[in-house]
């Protein structure tokens, strides 16, 4: 589905394919490789210590992987508002939470919403804007934030599980963050939202710039350092999403040394010079850094940078990704057969092997 140069736009609600989102010229986006395999292996104590010798918390007591323990609790998350965020719902009365019987207080507004939440039950955690999440009336849904809640306690009053099987499990003995986990998706949502939206406002005061120029032949009645500033603005606010895209990560436990080492590097850097954000990608824990920085010889020069402050910490210059290409559906895609391996005394031509067989 990808088109050079250009963002997907994708719902998690479950796989919505929304277009694509084009960048502004004056930016670019890279991969700034951590070194570090991502990693999502079970940890046993409630603190680990990390490759700088700084202890981190452990989120994930006895529930596998980071992530998964993650995606755990904010299905759980999910499943405990879908009892309490509709009209005429049954009061729940989960330990560790004062969840009331909800037909929307009156001083929850849910007018930003696309559809009425009181009206049907919750089917996405993205379906809730952070100014309801963020009432005082709404935090009483749910355990308070870093609170833990233990899956056997979760399990005694949704014996149904967490809507999440059989991909993962509610772990008896786990205890989980539930109101972080569940945060994440409704601010995630939003600042996606708002990205898109400031690099169509990017790409408009190009256009602006690029009319305005033209209408007076680059002489009076253009300012193109105006035109500049303000580009590079939007592009900062851009970059500042990321870069809370980013803690929101590492507040969920799926950080990782190398990655914050970058992003540390980034904001050194800074706009000024050409760097305007950066962001952990994927599952966490290690991988690639996404790092969005001035285009063209500036956006060079400020990577440079970027990279020699990485390897005086690391002792490795990190590797780059750079570039950009359409997807399948503009190139096609290829089946790939893998056949099984020839019998002794076999013969056989692969040419006239029917793919349906296998």
């Amino acid at each position: 589905m990808g088109v050079k140069d250009e963002l997907l736009k994708i719902s998690c609600r479950p796989a919505e394919f929304l277009g694509t989102a084009k960048l502004p010229s004056a930016c670019a986006v890279v991969g700034v490789d951590s070194g570090e395999k991502h990693s999502n292996k079970e940890r046993t104590g409630p603190w680990s210590a990390g490759t700088d010798g700084r202890a981190r918390p452990n989120l994930n007591l006895h529930t596998g992987s980071d992530y998964a323990c993650v995606r755990v609790s904010a299905f759980m998350a999910r499943r405990m508002l879908q009892k309490t965020y509709n009209v005429g719902a049954p009061p729940s009365e989960v330990p560790g939470a004062k969840m009331r019987d909800l037909s929307l207080d009156d001083d929850v507004d849910v007018g930003l919403l696309d559809d009425d939440l009181s009206a049907k039950p919750l089917e996405y955690l993205t379906e809730i804007p952070p100014h309801v999440w963020d009432s005082p009336a709404f935090a009483e849904r749910l355990p308070p934030a870093g609170c833990f809640m233990e899956g056997k306690i979760f399990l005694s009053h949704f014996a149904d599980g967490h809507g999440d099987e059989p991909h993962t499990k509610v772990h008896p003995d786990g205890r989980y963050d539930i109101a972080g986990a569940g945060a994440h998706p409704v601010y995630e949502h939003h600042r996606c939202r708002v990205f898109a939206k400031l690099a169509l406002a990017a790409r408009a005061i190009e256009s602006a710039s690029a009319s305005s120029a033209s209408a007076s032949g680059g002489g009076f009645g253009f300012d193109a350092s105006a035109a500049q500033e303000e580009t590079d603005e939007t592009l900062a606010l851009m970059g500042e999403l990321m870069y809370q895209s980013h803690a929101a990560y590492s507040r969920l436990g799926l950080g990782s040394d190398a990655t914050d080492t970058i992003v540390r590097a980034c904001k050194n850097v800074g706009p000024n010079r050409g760097v305007f954000g950066a962001k952990i990608t994927g599952g966490g824990r290690g991988g690639v850094v996404a790092v969005l920085l001035r285009s063209g010889a500036a956006g060079a020069e400020a990577l440079e940078l970027v990279r020699r402050e990485v390897a005086s910490v690391t002792g490795k210059r990190p590797r780059v990704f750079e570039g950009s290409s359409d997807g399948a559906v503009k190139f096609g895609a290829l089946d790939v057969v893998v056949l099984p391996a020839k019998k002794a005394g076999e013969d056989y031509d692969p040419g006239c092997v029917d793919p349906d067989d296998f």
